[in-house]
């Protein structure tokens, strides 16, 4: 019978290298509370400290609720590694995306299109980060419409995003379930200071991370450049994001105005 902690320490180390494993894996082998200290994993190479930090509270709270051996620690890293090595073909994607006029014939993907493909291969729930987001994206919206009707949580984290709720009710599907709205607001000690990102986040696996903004021009006009990952790197983003609403960064605010 398969522990019911296991899905969680492979979610916990799925984000590292073979070579953080690798390295992991040796200081278990010497210093069985080795994971449980960011102290002692600050040694593992291309870590920062805020990433050792988290990956050792997750690590120690499971640890700690499910009694879990370093051995069975040691065996789901050498099981991770070894299933990489024997499925290379199933490592993590990175792809160059891009917005250029047509007459340009970049040889990437455009980021319209590449938005479009992650919208339909999601199964329960897209975030959307962005600093604008107008009529121009409708057919986007369209889409996200399309599987928010079938049940997926679709949530819209912007920039003073009450000044564009009116805009994004607009453009939104009838027939589809409305998403979920998320502000920052203004900052009264600081006016230039914003939420700026725009990302597109499917799944925890699935990332756009682009310089586009969520418009006409943006998605076709403009000169813009992203990258996608599919990766369980991702679940960090993924987690960063929420933490904006955990802590309050971003507060929702109703659909109807």
């Amino acid at each position: 019978m398969t522990p019911v902690w296991l899905k969680d320490v492979v979610g916990a180390f799925s984000p590292l290298t073979t070579e953080q494993l690798q390295q992991l894996g040796a200081e278990l082998a010497t210093d069985e509370s080795a994971i449980r200290s960011p102290s002692n994993l600050r040694r593992l190479p291309g870590m920062s400290t805020a990433e050792v930090t988290h990956l050792a509270r997750i690590v120690r709270e499971l640890c700690d609720i499910h009694s879990i051996a370093t051995a069975e620690l040691q065996f789901v890293i050498a099981t991770i590694i070894d299933v990489r090595e024997l499925r290379p073909g199933e490592r993590d994607r990175v792809d160059i995306v891009c917005t250029a006029p047509d007459r340009m014939g970049v040889p990437v993907r455009t980021t319209y299109a590449t938005a479009v493909e992650m919208i339909r291969g999601v199964r329960e729930r897209v975030l959307v980060v962005g600093y604008v987001f107008t009529e121009g994206m409708a057919a986007l919206a369209g889409e996200l419409g399309a599987v928010s009707a079938c049940g997926v949580d679709v949530r819209f984290i912007g920039n003073r995003l009450e000044e564009q709720r009116a805009t994004i009710r607009r453009i939104w599907p009838q027939n589809a379930a409305p998403p979920r709205l998320f502000t920052r607001d203004r900052d009264s000690t600081n006016e230039m200071a914003s939420l700026h990102a725009k990302l597109l986040i499917c799944d925890g696996r699935n990332a756009l991370v682009t310089s586009a903004n969520f418009s006409r021009h943006g998605l076709h006009e403009n000169i813009e450049i992203g990258v996608r990952f599919e990766s369980g790197s991702v679940k960090r983003l993924e987690e960063f994001v929420m933490a904006l609403i955990g802590q309050d960064e971003v507060r929702e605010i109703d659909w109807q105005v």
